[in-house]
């Protein structure tokens, strides 16, 4: 199975996601911070990872963008978990302007994150399965 990191502000949320996670074989690592992400993440121990989009104090395309920087152009697919709207974040991966998402994705979010891996939180365990598994199978990187 694959070795998921999953960052969310949310303790609540955060445990939820990796009880579901390892119940269904996965290896799970997970920061409850941006901070604790950047300086704690480990490109190579990792396959996907799954961010909520809004944290105390960034985005996940925010966070994606510093990750990316740190990391020397690391590729890796994610999925995104957001409360409010899908919607919203779906079009700005697609280059629609909206009043929700605030900074803009940058290239490499665009091609970092497929708008079909953008998930509204109260969204199925099986409905986030299937989400890794096409992030998984697409691979990191990689055009939409």
């Amino acid at each position: 199975m694959a070795r998921i990191t999953v960052i969310d502000d949310q303790r609540s949320n955060l445990l939820t996601m990796q009880m579901c996670l390892e119940a269904a074989g996965h290896q799970v690592r997970c920061f409850q911070t941006s901070q604790a992400f950047v300086d704690g993440f480990d490109p190579e121990g990792t396959d996907l990872v799954v961010f909520d989009f809004n944290l105390d104090d960034c985005t996940a395309f925010e966070l994606l963008e510093r990750t990316w920087k740190r990391y020397a152009g690391l590729a890796m697919p994610c999925v995104l978990i957001w409360s409010g709207n899908g919607d919203s974040v779906k079009d700005a991966l697609v280059g629609q302007t909206n009043d929700v998402v605030e900074t803009p994705p940058t290239d490499f979010v665009r091609h970092t994150v497929c708008p079909e891996d953008v998930l509204t939180k109260g969204v199925s365990l099986d409905d986030i399965y299937a989400a890794i598994a096409r992030a998984l199978q697409r691979g990191p990187a990689t055009a939409c």
